[in-house]
């Protein structure tokens, strides 16, 4: 049923913010006084009124506002079913090419905004808001971490070694008097309040905008270091900005990318460390440490929890089971294999040169 669909018989009335310029309501002129008497009758008389028929309204106001908070919650299930940039994006374009009339989430807001008195903007603020779980903090912007100009830090280095020399004087015995009046002329709570808030101020003005996705994404891509998931993490992107290109000719079915590393010919190389979910689901730390001569399949190790196994090979279907890691994850997975007794020469020599 279209949004405007009604049953045989029911008439819709649409409420809106807007008077008609056909109101059938009569018209106020001002009159013409002939003493301040009228004036204030006139006045007091019209006060009246506004304050009566104002508490109506607000009493229906309140009604209308209790109503439209229970539609919200519908709002919001309906702009995730219908959200462009939403998981459901393909099943939309399926449901429109099997003949369904489904529109996307702004086109059917539009079908109720005028009813609902609200703009496309301030309802999906208000479904924002919904979706907030009250019990976790609000995201606030990171503070800007002070930059001290050379002028300041040499102000706090100065001041930080005669204070040393202050708790020296005191420990020996001695009153330090002259110790408290070299910290003094360095530093005073004064010049310390200046330091940190012109520091801070600089640091405010020189932060940079929190980045875009594309930011955010070129980051993630720089630091992973198996080139499957930097793939991944590329195509969804890419196919998250193409799916705005589609309407109701145009449709985007598939966008993929690959992302190659310099210097490696293999997503798994020797010295790569590796990371591998048993039947737990828990991670297993695994060490690459060759290369058969057949087919250049993978020499593997694996640690469990005491000493690392003997190598074995991967068949080319295994290897989507293993993921390359960082060394520093490595250690988090497992920082026992990390202990040079215990690791394979390659994954020693490895560990040697990084402590």
């Amino acid at each position: 049923m279209k949004a405007n669909a009604k049953p045989d018989g029911m008439e819709i009335s649409i409420v809106s913010r807007q008077m008609s310029p056909n109101s059938a309501f009569p018209e106020v002129t001002p009159a013409a006084f002939r003493s301040v008497a009228d004036f204030v009758a006139a006045y007091s008389t019209t006060d009246k009124m506004i304050a009566d028929l104002t508490g109506n309204f607000v009493g229906a106001a309140d009604l209308a506002k209790q109503k439209q908070d229970e539609i919200v919650p519908h709002l919001a299930f309906m702009q995730s079913l219908l959200s462009k940039k939403g998981k459901n994006h393909r099943l939309v374009m399926k449901a429109r090419k099997k003949g369904h009339k489904i529109p996307w989430w702004t086109t059917y807001y539009n079908e109720y905004k005028d009813r609902l008195w609200e703009s496309l903007r301030t309802m999906e603020r208000r479904i924002a808001e919904y979706r907030h779980d009250p019990s976790l903090p609000r995201k606030k912007p990171p503070k800007p971490s002070p930059h001290f100009n050379v002028a300041a830090r040499r102000a706090l280095i100065e001041g930080n070694h005669t204070a040393v020399e202050l708790v020296k004087a005191l420990e020996s015995g001695r009153d330090g008097r002259s110790e408290i009046a070299a910290f003094k002329q360095v530093m005073n709570a004064k010049r310390l309040d200046d330091i940190l808030t012109t520091a801070t101020e600089e640091g405010a003005r020189s932060r940079p905008e929190p980045r875009e996705a594309a930011e955010e994404l070129k980051s993630a891509l720089a630091a992973e270091p198996d080139r499957d998931i930097a793939s991944k993490l590329l195509t969804d992107y890419l196919q998250t900005v193409a799916n705005d290109f589609g309407n109701d000719r145009i449709q985007i079915k598939d966008v993929s990318a690959r992302v190659e590393f310099a210097g490696r010919s293999h997503r798994i190389m020797t010295g790569d460390f590796l990371e591998k979910h048993n039947k737990n689901a828990t991670s297993v730390l695994c060490k690459c440490t060759g290369v058969a001569e057949f087919m250049q399949r993978r020499r593997v190790q694996e640690w469990n929890n005491a000493k690392w196994e003997k190598e074995h090979v991967l068949f080319s279907a295994a290897e989507s089971d293993y993921r390359v890691i960082s060394i520093e994850l490595a250690r988090k997975i497992a920082p026992k294999a990390f202990d040079t007794v215990g690791l394979c020469p390659a994954a020693r020599a490895d560990a040697n040169s990084r402590n």
